[in-house]
């Protein structure tokens, strides 16, 4: 095991820092949680991770960002998969990569999110709700997607907030009827989306 850490330390010093911490696991075997702690007590640093939703230099890193950003916020506000799909033209397993983003073993995930969606769409004040939900649903254990989903659920935003930062995120005329909103698809078709029950 110690020659393991070794050949980690030396790995990231030739990296200059520049690798991920899930990356280090999966190339050394070792729990997330376990490198992390070894990377703090001996003081290595890592370079800044850069996450899906924070914009990059060239024009297709900020396009693919953004999308990142709405895709998410969206799943923040309790919309389903489909309906993302939908409403973004994106693949359920792109989504699915952007939620597990936000099982980072470091907890930097989560708020570098809160901070980037606040800017974005002014949502801190939901986020934080969803914040303390993911604490009580992940009992302690790492973040899971599950997790994040029961805290989504937990966390109903009222409908005022709904339908304000849904035309927000969208930039698209909503329809009402009752207890839903419809709005354009990108598949051409109207997307049924129920209001939440908080006024």
């Amino acid at each position: 095991m110690n020659s393991k850490f070794r050949n980690l330390k030396r790995y990231v010093l030739r990296k200059d820092g520049r690798v991920g911490l899930r990356a280090l696991a999966r190339r050394y075997r070792l729990a997330p949680c376990t490198v992390s702690r070894y990377l703090n007590r001996n003081e290595i640093k890592l370079a800044p991770r850069r996450f899906l939703w924070e914009d990059w230099s060239n024009a297709r890193g900020k396009e693919q960002a953004q999308k990142c950003r709405r895709a998410l916020a969206l799943f923040l506000l309790d919309l389903n998969r489909e309906q993302i799909e939908r409403l973004l033209g994106i693949k359920s397993e792109t989504l699915s990569k952007y939620i597990r983003c936000l099982c980072d073993p470091t907890s930097e995930a989560f708020p570098s999110l809160r901070a980037t969606l606040d800017k974005a769409y002014g949502m801190e004040d939901h986020l934080d709700v969803v914040a303390d939900w993911i604490k009580m649903s992940s009992l302690g254990l790492p973040i899971s997607t599950a997790a994040i989903t029961r805290a989504v659920k937990k966390a109903e935003p009222t409908r005022e907030f709904f339908v304000r930062k849904l035309r927000q995120i969208l930039r698209r005329p909503l329809q009402h009827g009752g207890a839903f909103v419809r709005v354009a698809g990108r598949d051409g078709g109207l997307v049924k989306l129920r209001l939440p029950s908080v006024n």
